[in-house]
């Protein structure tokens, strides 16, 4: 079940960069609360 890990050479690595971007619902208020890494310096933008 889901992908095979392939490991790759250090020299290889760095085309392989991947990322994430994330929302999180806060229970009380219902507010939406965007997420990414700091090296992508990006927001995540919803409505």
């Amino acid at each position: 079940m889901g992908q095979e890990i392939k490991v790759l050479p250090a020299e290889k690595q760095w085309l392989q960069l991947g990322g994430w971007v994330g929302i999180k619902i806060d229970p009380k208020t219902g507010k939406l609360k965007g997420g990414v890494p700091l090296n992508l310096n990006g927001v995540a933008v919803g409505y």
